[in-house]
């Protein structure tokens, strides 16, 4: 029996036996569609096929790649200092923001329960 500690684990584990479930499927679904071999591989093999030569490949096709990598990374490299340089902020909002929270909920539980007896502000009382 699996006991979950927390909500997240659970949550965990159910989306860890999904993916098995469907890692399962795709193999058997990839055994079933898969089809005997005909011939020799050299003959059939679609690595084995006439493609661009060379000169095509070190051209035009070569340089597109270079420059969508080259791009990729000068985003990267951009972006990502950009975005440490914002975590401190984040993070010093986050936790103001969480104790602007506790002291709103507090005051609505202490309005709630406690006032009636120790009267408003906490002075005083019965």
């Amino acid at each position: 029996m699996l006991v979950a500690s927390s909500t997240q684990t659970a949550i965990g584990w159910v989306i860890a036996i999904l993916v098995g479930i469907g890692f399962v499927a795709y193999l058997i679904a990839n055994i079933r569609a898969a089809k005997p071999e005909i011939g020799s591989e050299i003959e059939l093999a679609a690595n084995r096929k006439p493609y661009f030569d060379d000169n095509e490949l070190e051209t035009s096709r070569l340089d597109r790649s270079l420059l969508f990598a080259l791009s990729m990374l000068g985003i990267v490299a951009v972006a990502l200092p950009l975005y440490w340089l914002a975590e401190p902020a984040r993070i010093t909002n986050a936790a103001e923001g969480f104790t602007i929270r506790s002291e709103k909920r507090g005051t609505a539980l202490y309005v709630a329960n406690c006032e009636r007896c120790h009267g408003p502000g906490g002075v005083g009382g019965v």
